[in-house]
């Protein structure tokens, strides 16, 4: 059995590949600072280059084989430690809604939550 160059990092974290095409939401299986492990539905060919983003963290590549709805990201460049940990950082919250509609701005009720409608 052939040893992996490099050590790769177990996970199942959300993410998206970027191709000429269009866009695919899949889920990065493990991460080495030369690659990656993805699973989703219609990836692309070996050959496709793509970029794999998560949050912040993006990284070129190209598919390097695909097998079974998995498939393998060889990077264009390795990855350093700070990319590693964005990678597995927790995907940002959306901002909590705040009550009301939103369209306008001001301390009377009626405008602001919408609690004027009820109250009269």
């Amino acid at each position: 059995m052939e040893a992996r160059r490099y050590a790769r990092q177990p996970m199942l974290l959300a993410a998206r590949l970027i191709l000429v095409s269009g866009e695919r939401n899949i889920h990065i299986r493990d991460l080495s600072v030369g690659g990656a492990r993805i699973s989703g539905e219609d990836l692309p060919p070996v050959g496709t280059d793509v970029m794999l983003k998560r949050g912040e963290f993006e990284s070129f590549g190209r598919i390097a084989w695909l097998s079974h709805g998995q498939a393998g990201i060889a990077f264009d460049e390795l990855l350093d430690d700070e990319a590693v940990e964005t990678v597995q950082r927790p995907a940002q919250a959306a901002a909590p809604v705040k009550p009301g509609f939103g369209r306008k701005k001001s301390g009377h009720a009626r405008l602001s939550n919408g609690s004027g409608w009820i109250d009269g």
